[in-house]
């Protein structure tokens, strides 16, 4: 499963999928890895919600009975209670 992501730079606000990043290791973090905007190149990736056609920033993190979601507060799945 590919997870989504956003970039932050109000100039930029690129949106896609894990496998789009741009990544290099981290000089200063042995193993460690970089991750950056594949637009603006800039090191401003957060996570995205990970409903289809979104492009917000994942907010809710919520178990379901199919899966995790990872989620924007307008797609947060719905509990039996509400």
């Amino acid at each position: 499963m590919t997870t989504k992501y956003v970039c932050t730079n109000s100039s930029c606000r690129w949106h896609g999928e894990d496998t789009e990043i741009l990544t290099a290791p981290d000089p200063f973090n042995e193993g460690g890895e970089l991750q950056a905007c594949p637009e603006c190149r800039e090191q401003s990736l957060t996570g995205g919600c990970d409903e289809p056609q979104c492009r917000d920033e994942a907010t809710c993190g919520t178990p379901t009975p199919d899966r995790y979601r990872i989620t924007c507060s307008r797609h947060r799945p719905k509990g039996d209670k509400e």
